[in-house]
């Protein structure tokens, strides 16, 4: 609970006393001592990193002829070539894991943080191609990270030595996932490699409070086995787009796997194309959720009610921060971002995010019973 409140003080200041007792409820339900990354356990030794990297620079217009959603393949041409994006990763000689080819051309691999967290050497292998009985031909090669990997949203971004006779794999809409849609993960469980599974999302946005109040996004359920060793690994829709991250299960139970969702993927990449890294949005809020059966009651124009974004309610600023020197005012009622509807603070940090290395932004606020727009100028 400690660490929820550090976080949530640097973000939006103290959450008011509900909310605080929700997310202790959250906590203990859920049963944080039953969360596990699934990396293999690693000395308590951590990577340092540098504190100004330099910007990414990731290939435009990749080639989709050497991709993993080429039109026309057959399921099992499509399910070597998802294999063939898949990558294994080693770290220190100690740390295995997975990831996925998102760059063919700049050889950039996708992967979880808490894979290459630990110091030592990182070694990246992939398959070229499958001979006619099925087995692989495989390459190992040297990686480096680019740019800093985000322990927040546990991804990092590793560059291969060379990447010859690769497939990448673009970044779907992880947006659009619903409930029982099929999914396959791939990675490397227990070592056992270029393990693939399949089965259904079971919660597009799962909350749990000690992963997503850090991240801002929510994770992807799915019912598809992953152990140990799959982490970094891409989960694939039917058309074989990257639709998450595999990052987490639960061990009290089956079945109960846990990915970062794609389009978080996606806002990380393009911050290291701008930044190298992708920093903590700090507007210095106070909010709350403000409930549907206030909704009209404050004012909130019908358009949003409707579609079910009810806002948040500024409850205080923090002195000189951001959100005061924007204009915001306590009492304010939040209610989109460049248009994108906010119901609730994940949504909004989202938005944040996703909008902010476009330039400004444009903050839509209800205020006294009228509708604002407040300009807030990117990083």
């Amino acid at each position: 609970m400690r660490f929820i409140m550090r976080f949530f003080a640097r973000l939006f200041g103290v959450f008011w006393a509900a909310v605080q007792t929700l997310g202790a409820i959250a906590l203990v339900v859920f049963g944080i001592a039953f969360i596990n990354e699934l990396g293999i356990s690693l000395p308590s030794e951590k990577r340092t990193y540098p504190e100004a990297p330099a910007a990414v620079a990731l290939t435009p217009n990749l080639d989709r002829a050497s991709s993993t959603t080429v039109p026309g393949l057959t399921d099992a041409e499509r399910m070597e070539r998802m294999l063939r994006a898949t990558v294994m990763v080693v770290t220190g000689g100690r740390s295995l894991g997975s990831g996925v080819i998102v760059d063919n051309q700049g050889c950039y691999v996708v992967t979880n943080e808490h894979v290459i967290d630990t110091p030592g050497d990182i070694f990246v292998t992939y398959i070229t191609r499958f001979r006619d009985d099925g087995s692989a031909v495989k390459r190992r090669v040297a990686a480096e990270i680019m740019g800093l990997p985000s322990a927040d949203n546990d991804l990092a971004l590793l560059k291969m030595a060379s990447c010859e006779g690769t497939v990448w794999a673009p970044i779907g809409d992880s947006d659009a996932l619903r409930h029982g849609n099929v999914v396959t993960a791939i990675g490397h469980p227990k070592g056992e490699d270029w393990t693939l599974t399949q089965g259904v999302v079971s919660q597009p946005r799962r909350t749990m409070e000690d992963v997503t109040n850090a991240s801002g996004w929510e994770l992807i359920q799915i019912d598809a086995a992953i152990n140990s060793g799959n982490s970094g690994g891409p989960l694939f829709n039917l058309a074989g787009e990257v639709v998450g991250i595999n990052s987490l299960k639960r061990t009290d139970g089956e079945s109960l796997g846990f990915a970062r969702p794609a389009n978080l993927v996606d806002t990380y990449l393009t911050y290291l194309a701008h930044y190298g890294q992708m920093p903590k949005i700090l507007l210095g809020v106070v909010v709350s959720t403000v409930p549907e059966s206030e909704a009209q009651g404050v004012g909130i124009p019908a358009s949003f009610i409707a579609n079910g974004d009810f806002g948040l309610l500024v409850v205080d600023i923090a002195e000189g921060g951001t959100a005061e020197q924007i204009g915001l005012r306590a009492g304010d009622v939040l209610l989109a971002v460049n248009g994108d509807g906010v119901y609730d603070v994940h949504r909004f940090k989202r938005l944040l995010y996703r909008h902010t290395p476009h330039g400004p932004m444009d903050l839509t606020v209800l205020r006294d019973g009228t509708l604002v727009t407040i300009t807030a100028t990117a990083r």
